[in-house]
Formats: C-alpha cells, sequence, structure tokens
C-alpha cells in the first residue's frame, strides 16, 4: 500500500466517527467565496476544512490518529486487505528458552511487575526477545507482556492490521497507550509472528505490549491492573 493509500485509509477512519452539525451561516459564506475561487484551491481549502473539523470537534479522534501512525518502536500499517497468513505463524514465545526473574531483571532494567494480583497470577514463565527485552508469559488466557527498554530508537517492529480493524487510543495508561483488536501480524527485524488483540503502551522509560486471549475492554483493564 502506499502512502496515499494508507492515508485514504485513515481519512475514512475518521469521517466514520466526526459528527459534525450543519452551520448555515458557515456553509453559505463558502458557498458565495467558492464562486470565486478556482478547482484546484477548492480542493486544498476543503480538505483543510475537513481536518480542523476533526481536531476541533472530535479530540479523541485526533489522538487515535496519531497513534494509529505508531507507538513507541512500533508502527502502524493498515494493509487494506485480511491478514490471512496469521495461522500460518508462531506465536511470540515459541522457540524461546525460559531464564530466571533475576536474569530478565537484569536484561530489561527494571524490577517485573508483581502481577500476582491480576487475573493472571504469576507468570509460568519469563523469556528473553530476540529483539531486546523480555516476555513474561501466561497459559492462562494464552497471554504475554512483553517489556523492552526505550532505549533503541533504530529498531522498528511494524504490524500489520486489515483496514477496517479496531485501532483505538487508551486513556489512563502509561505516558501513550493503543489498543489493536483481532488478530494481525507483528514483523520485527528477525522474525515474523502471529498476535492476538493487544495493548501498547510506553512510560518514561520502558515500552510494555500485552497480548491476551481477551476482549478489547478486558485487556484494557487487565493492562490498567498491572503495576
Amino acid at each position: 500500500m502506499t502512502g496515499d493509500d494508507r492515508l485514504e485509509t485513515v481519512l475514512r477512519s475518521i469521517g466514520e466517527h466526526l459528527e459534525v452539525s450543519p452551520q448555515p451561516e458557515l456553509d453559505a459564506t463558502f458557498a458565495a467565496s467558492a464562486r470565486r475561487r478556482p478547482p484546484a484551491l477548492l480542493a486544498v481549502a476543503a480538505a483543510v476544512a475537513l481536518i480542523v473539523v476533526g481536531v476541533v470537534v472530535v479530540p479523541s479522534t485526533r489522538a487515535a490518529v496519531a497513534d494509529w501512525l505508531g507507538i513507541g518502536s512500533t508502527r502502524i500499517e493498515i494493509t487494506g486487505e485480511d491478514a490471512q497468513a496469521v495461522d500460518d505463524l508462531p506465536h511470540i514465545a515459541e522457540g524461546l528458552s525460559p531464564i530466571s526473574i533475576d536474569e530478565a531483571e537484569q536484561l530489561v532494567g527494571r524490577v517485573l511487575p508483581d502481577t500476582s494480583a491480576t487475573i493472571l497470577g504469576s507468570p509460568d514463565a519469563v523469556y528473553p526477545m530476540p529483539e531486546g527485552g523480555v516476555l513474561l508469559a501466561w497459559d492462562e488466557h494464552a497471554a504475554s507482556l512483553w517489556i523492552r527498554a526505550d532505549t533503541d530508537a533504530d529498531i522498528v517492529f511494524d504490524k500489520f492490521v486489515a483496514s477496517g480493524q479496531g485501532i483505538d487510543a487508551v486513556d489512563d495508561l502509561g505516558r501513550r497507550a493503543l489498543l489493536v483488536t483481532e488478530a494481525h501480524i507483528l514483523q520485527t527485524p528477525q522474525r515474523r509472528i502471529a498476535a492476538r488483540s493487544v495493548v501498547l503502551w510506553t512510560d518514561d522509560t520502558h515500552e510494555y505490549r500485552l497480548e491476551a486471549d481477551l476482549d478489547g475492554a478486558a485487556l484494557v483493564d487487565l493492562a490498567r491492573s498491572i503495576p
């Protein structure tokens, strides 16, 4: 998909959320001035008007657009078609060898979160990630939490999602947060991975990726419960 195609997809998504009440006086003024403007200038004016209305009327949509482009090291790519190859790809923990909690904390540069009070309980295993950081994994809900220090801006992870798939900004979670629902593909410099619904968020020092077999609301609640 080209940059123009991706922009068109994003703008179409924005349009689904906009609810703008008609403003007769503004419409009349614009119509009068439109008769005096060349077509190319009208197209630019219309585009600017759409962007301004979207920013002023629907601030939550503005935040969502920013997050669709990426969060932390993860870049969102809207494919325009279903990611049919997901079922043939390995899961994020496949092929990894477990390490101790102490080893994991040394790798990630922070104390691992105490998840014993969450619906998941303590992790069943902890793995070093080839892309950096560590992965906490649970058999319950096929869940995993990837924690990675926000220190290498040159590494980019692509998340390929289908057009129309749920992509939403999340409030009250870290510095920035994003929810991607349904199965999709995660591409890293090392491998291509099948992914379920995930919540991505960042704080001042680390990036987090929580994946589980839960609906979007339950997954966000779980992310917020992780200290």
